[in-house]
This record gives C-alpha cells, structure tokens and sequence, in this order.
C-alpha cells in the first residue's frame, strides 16, 4: 500500500511543479526552470518504480519500459540545459530517441510474449507507419518549415516516434483493448507523439515564443510519460 502512496503523491506533485516549471522556463530556459523540469522527471519516474514494486512487476516489459523512460529523463536534463551550444540539445534528441526505442521493444517483446504468432510489423504496419511518417512529412512542407542540417535526423525520429505509436496501438488491440492498458499504453502514446510534434513547431516553425503551443507540449510530455509508466500495473510479461 505505501507503494501506491507514494505514486498517488508523485501524481499530485507532477500537477504541482509542471505549472511551477512552465511559468519558470518563460520566456527563456534558465537553471531554475531546469531544476523544476528535473523535479517533474523524476517524479515519473518515482510513479512508474512504485509501480513495479507495487505489482512486483519485474519483468522485461517493466525493463524496456524503465529503461525508456530513464532515457526520457536524461534527454530532459540535456535538451532544457541552458547553453547556446547545439550539441548538447541535439544529444537530448539522441537520447528520446533511444528511450523510444525501448519503449519499442517494451510493446513488441510483451506482445510476442503473450501472442507467440503475432507479426509485430506486418505489412499492415509498417504501411501505417510510412503513411504516418508521410503525412509529418506533408504537413511541414505545407508550413515552409526549415529543418536545415537536422532534416535527416528528424525524418528518422518521426519514423521511429509513429512506429513506438504503432506498436503500442498494436499491443493495446492484441490484449483486446482493456480501459486500464488502453489509457496507459495507447493514450500515453499518443500524447506523447503529440508533444513531440509541437517540439517541430517550436524548435523549426518561428513558434519559440507561442505560450500555449508550450504549454501543450508540455503537458502532453508528462501526462504521457506518467501514463506509460503507470502501465507496469497492468502488463506483466
């Protein structure tokens, strides 16, 4: 019971200080706003560890899943660090993208897990996610927004961003769409999706100084990562 306390309390304090670093961090990021930035990571992590101890859930999908978002965690530290240097934010990127690559495996190793025959991608998937890709693709090329040297590198994100959406909208149907792992695992996907697509907006399309474009990439980010992590509680394989 204590471990669901402190999760409940971690919950809470992520409504507390996500406002507390959105109105630090405007309009420029300082080491103040990175303090409360670090204060709402560490928070998600704290919910998704005692959910695991809760459910004594130590399994590879709590594995990936951790793993991922401690990958999140230090790709928070690294892209909010105030410094001009691009290097340091562009390691940030890096690191999101291999926590999205352990959520990856999270879904696909859980669904072959209980679902032995199950084709992870498909043709069906992976049609899915190109079409997504392309249509990320169409929408920047309608709004002239200019992504320089990082044009490649973005295109590989968004394709591994839609197929960490994909795969868990996949595990989500495969378990027959349960409302605890449909709110966890899928909705908890897509809002992080939908944070990452405003970063697009805010980082390449002049939209630095947009408050409630922040505001919602913001609060999508760590809703979603709360989310992601509360499904320990229900996915154990």
């Amino acid at each position: 019971m204590i471990f669901m306390i402190v999760y409940a309390l971690a919950v809470v304090a992520e409504f507390y200080f996500v406002p507390m670093y959105l109105k630090a961090v405007w309009p420029e990021k300082s080491m103040r706003s990175l303090k409360y930035k670090m204060v709402c990571s560490a928070l998600f992590m704290l919910a998704a560890l005692c959910c695991m101890f809760y459910s004594n859930n130590y399994t590879s999908y709590t594995a990936f899943m951790l793993t991922g978002l401690a990958f999140g965690l230090v790709g928070d530290l690294l892209i909010h660090y105030p410094t001009p240097k691009k290097a340091i934010t562009a390691l940030g990127g890096v690191s999101f993208f291999i926590g999205h690559i352990f959520y990856i495996a999270a879904f696909s190793v859980t669904m072959k897990n209980y679902f032995p025959q199950a084709k992870v991608l498909d043709y069906r998937a992976v049609t899915v996610i190109l079409a997504l890709a392309g249509i990320g693709v169409i929408i920047a090329l309608a709004k002239k927004i200019k992504f320089g040297i990082f044009a490649v590198p973005v295109l590989f994100y968004t394709v591994v961003l839609v197929t960490m959406l994909v795969t868990a909208f996949q595990l989500t149907i495969r378990l027959q769409g349960t409302l605890s792992v449909a709110v966890t695992v899928m909705l908890g996907a897509l809002l992080f999706v939908l944070s990452d697509a405003t970063i697009v907006f805010l980082l390449f399309g002049g939209q630095k100084k947009n408050r409630p474009l922040k505001v919602f990439n913001i609060t999508t980010y760590f809703l979603g990562q709360i989310l992601l992590g509360t499904s320990i509680l229900f996915i154990q394989s």
